[in-house]
């Protein structure tokens, strides 16, 4: 006759390898594409998608590193970070696009993500004073052209952006279709 812990340490291992092989077979993968834009160095671009096991691909995360130019020809360095809510689904083809006008503030996105690369276009404007905060003026990137590769993947998860001192920095979180800024740092 069987004891009881001879029968419940097979039977528990038996359980968890089987729950421990089951999840990576049925886990979505988060794939990272990561490169440069068009703009000078220290100007980037980072994709994170989400490819579930049913093929569908959903963007989840857009990071730009960017130079805005203003009239006045001063410069600022910003940083975006877009997260997304699963309604942000990428079409069969590989291509999506999104924009963002609130307030003084405007960004356009459209891309097209292929299995090893990413490319796309990426244009943001915004309202600053001037100096002297007698008048305003237009900063804006002006249309830029991007490029990334793929550089991995694991399972669906998402990290945090980091914030070079000096550099401005916008978090906006999209649900429903309703963009909101979370999180904004001037430079």
């Amino acid at each position: 006759m069987r004891t009881l812990s001879r029968t419940a340490v097979p039977l528990v291992m038996a359980l968890t390898l089987s729950v421990a092989l089951a999840i990576p077979a049925s886990a979505a993968r988060t794939i990272t594409y990561r490169g440069e834009t068009s703009a000078a160095t220290p100007n980037h671009a980072g994709i994170n998608a989400l490819k579930k096991d049913n093929g569908q691909r959903f963007l989840r995360r857009f990071v730009f590193r960017y130079t805005l130019t203003c009239e006045d020809a001063s410069t600022e360095q910003w940083g975006i970070a877009w997260i997304f809510g699963k309604d942000r689904r990428i079409g069969d083809d590989g291509a999506f696009s999104f924009s963002f006008d609130v307030g003084s503030e405007y960004l356009a996105v459209e891309a097209d993500i292929g299995f090893r690369h990413v490319t796309g276009t990426f244009e943001t404007a915004t309202a600053r004073f001037t100096d002297d905060h007698q008048d305003t003026q237009i900063c804006t990137t002006g249309p830029l052209t991007w490029a990334a590769e793929r550089t991995g993947s694991r399972r669906g998860q998402l990290s945090a952006a980091d914030v070079p001192d000096g550099m401005g920095f916008l978090k906006v979180r999209v649900r429903d279709g309703v963009a909101e800024v979370v999180k904004r740092i001037e430079p």
